[in-house]
């Protein structure tokens, strides 16, 4: 049975962005099945409004 890993925002956002990081590695051992990663509505609805955001001010540029 995999193991269960509970994440917020900022531990996915760092796995995105640095795939050889700490959590960056939790999200690739839960790709493989050995973590089993639970996330919440709300976190979900928070990871996509930073991300629109952060696009949002990219195209401002």
């Amino acid at each position: 049975m995999p193991k269960s890993a509970v994440v917020d925002t900022s531990v996915l956002v760092s796995a995105f962005l640095f795939r050889e990081s700490v959590p960056g590695r939790v999200i690739a051992l839960a790709e493989q099945n050995i973590y089993t990663i639970y996330l919440s509505p709300i976190l979900l609805e928070a990871l996509a409004s930073d991300c629109l955001l952060v696009s949002l001010h990219q195209q401002s540029d």
